[in-house]
């Protein structure tokens, strides 16, 4: 696992309707139930990144967004659409699009 996955998994996110649908399906079920960002992503992001061939873990995913990896517009839009916590952001972007 490594942070250029989430980087990866952002980009896949970004082009592929399916896997928009697959992380929208799986987070329906826990909108306003999960509130901790980590758990948040174990339970709904890693999963779908893993399916997706592209598993990385939460810091990986705090890593990349902030380490010296300096987002282009699309990788921002991927997790934009709200003032909440990386999970909340990703998942808020995807359910946007629906």
């Amino acid at each position: 696992m490594s942070k250029q996955n989430a980087i990866a998994f952002h980009k896949l996110l970004r082009e592929s309707r399916d896997l928009q649908r697959e992380l929208r399906s799986a987070a329906v079920g826990f909108l306003g139930t999960l509130t901790d960002d980590r758990t948040l992503f174990e339970t709904v992001v890693a999963p779908v990144a893993k399916a997706a061939g592209v598993p990385f873990t939460y810091d990986e995913a705090a890593t990349a967004l902030t380490d010296g990896h300096e987002l282009s517009e699309e990788e921002l839009d991927a997790v934009a659409g709200g003032t909440g916590t990386y999970c909340q952001r990703l998942i808020d972007g995807v359910l946007a699009e629906s």
